[in-house]
């Protein structure tokens, strides 16, 4: 892990970074759809400015903890992209310009690359009209 922070693009910045370990056991991955925004519990009060687009968006989800199970990108009225935590992920709706992207999780105690190992996920249900 040392490695890769070393190596990626925020090794000359000043400041801090925080990083988010999974439990050995587990391996955890993302579920992506673009252009469906869905509702759920927020986690924050209002959503977080996210310059860094989708992987910061998820990052902040993590950082949260177990408790964020999914995060909506979006526009705001500005143009600025904000990030929406949330505990759930329901109600998932196209919407132009949105990413919703909800957490997977898998056991890896058998094997190491987690095939095999499906555990849970969020589930999306999109409801198109006109069709």
């Amino acid at each position: 892990m040392i490695d890769t922070i070393k190596n990626s693009e925020y090794a000359n910045k000043t400041g801090h970074m925080c990083v988010s370990k999974l439990d050995e056991a587990s391996c955890m991955d993302w579920a992506t759809d673009r252009d469906v925004s869905c509702d759920g519990d927020e986690l924050e009060d209002s959503p977080i400015q996210t310059l860094g687009g989708l992987t910061q968006c998820q990052d902040q989800c993590l950082n949260f903890g177990k408790n964020c199970t999914g995060i909506v990108l979006k526009r705001d009225e500005s143009n600025e992209l904000m990030c929406h935590l949330h505990s759930e992920m329901t109600s998932c709706q196209p919407q132009e310009g949105a990413i919703s992207s909800t957490k997977m999780f898998y056991s890896c105690r058998d094997n190491s690359n987690c095939e095999g190992s499906y555990v849970r996920s969020g589930i999306h249900i999109i409801m198109h009209s006109g069709l």
